[in-house]
């Protein structure tokens, strides 16, 4: 089984025991640590070892040599290929002087770019980052998938930043906005299709507003495979049309845990998540075998969705829902709240428990 740096391990990473070290000096199948900073790129021996001196420049003003951040995101994964790295980490840095940074992107990050049985890093760190507490804070760090909608609510089109198959994934501390994609997950595609191994795919602290998916599923996120774990994260007005799981879909996976993150928000009834199909926030499948879900100490404001599970649908999951609290969610059809099915296709019974949680209208 492929492991997932752990929060602790991938944040030690980004304080001192890799970003200290030039990127591209470190051995083939080892280690390397990437940049991306407005600052130019660093010279001599302060080459890309901070934010003040990175080893990408983010530039998206020069006109005819542009540097988005897919551009940047492209090169780094490309660069991590062709040297043959086990693992990278990739800080990506908020304005000089600690104000919001925005990234902005004008294509697709290439989903060619093969990281197979890699583990990679990705996390919004401070200007002056030198130690594992040095992370983003909210909003800090900012992707933005240019998406935007006409007079009449369709989407103009954007991009969509993140896609990883077959690779350990960690993203922490940063914010995606706008992301846009006509086929599955806008904001994340994940999957994992290796027989000899479970890949993993990590969220912590991490917000996603308004991603829109013109056709298909997850919104926000999407995994097929390998484990999900997300914690201590927002997703906000996030839509899936013609397709399951307005924020979060997961299929075949060996498991799911939601824990301390939340969905729509309190204080803005029109920022719930919507799906076409089922699951207004979240929607899981287990497939052919049993998926493990855990949702806890988290929270669902005002979702909807056309089908079934207007916040959470699941289907041959195995699903333990503690401290949860779902508030105003709506369907067209079966389980305003929470919808769970035991679909023909699973290969057995299961259980759902749910305890110390809360529905209101």
């Amino acid at each position: 089984m492929r492991k997932l740096l752990t929060t602790l391990t991938a944040l030690t990473l980004i304080g001192g025991v890799l970003l200290g070290a030039p990127a591209r000096t470190l051995a083939l199948d080892g280690s390397a640590v990437y940049w991306i900073s407005t600052a130019p790129v660093g010279e001599g021996m302060d080459d890309g070892t901070s934010c003040a001196s990175p080893t990408h420049q983010y530039d998206a003003t020069t006109d005819g040599d542009d540097q988005y951040f897919n551009d940047l995101l492209d090169d780094i994964l490309d660069d991590v290929h062709e040297l043959e790295y086990a693992s990278a980490t990739i800080a990506i840095c908020e304005a000089d002087g600690g104000a919001q940074q925005v990234y902005e992107m004008d294509a697709d990050t290439n989903p060619e770019s093969n990281v197979e049985g890699v583990e990679i890093t990705i996390a919004g760190v401070l200007w002056d980052a030198t130690s594992e507490a040095d992370v983003a804070g909210a909003g800090d760090v900012v992707i933005d998938g240019m998406n935007t909608f006409d007079e009449e609510g369709a989407a103009v089109g954007g991009y969509s930043p993140f896609e990883f198959n077959n690779a350990d994934v960690y993203i922490g501390y940063l914010t995606m906005d706008n992301a846009f994609d006509t086929d599955t997950g806008a904001g994340i595609h994940f999957s994992d299709t290796a027989l000899e191994f479970i890949y993993e795919l990590t969220l912590d602290h991490v917000v996603v507003n308004d991603a829109y998916l013109e056709e298909g599923d997850g919104a926000a996120v999407y995994a097929a495979g390998g484990t999900v774990t997300i914690t201590d994260s927002t997703f906000t007005d996030n839509r899936a049309d013609n397709g399951n799981g307005g924020a979060i879909y997961v299929s075949d996976a060996v498991s799911v845990t939601i824990s301390d993150s939340v969905f729509g928000d309190p204080n803005d009834t029109s920022s719930g998540n919507l799906s076409d199909g089922s699951g207004g926030d979240v929607f899981v499948y287990g497939g052919l075998g049993l998926t493990d879900l855990s949702i806890s100490n988290s929270q669902f404001y005002d979702a909807y969705a056309d089908d079934s599970g207007g916040s959470i649908a699941a289907i041959c999951a195995e699903s333990v829902i503690s401290g949860v609290t779902i508030s105003g969610a709506e369907t067209d059809n079966r389980g305003a709240g929470l919808y769970f099915d035991d679909d023909s296709g699973c290969t057995t019974d299961y259980t759902v428990t749910v305890s110390n949680s809360r529905f209101l209208s």
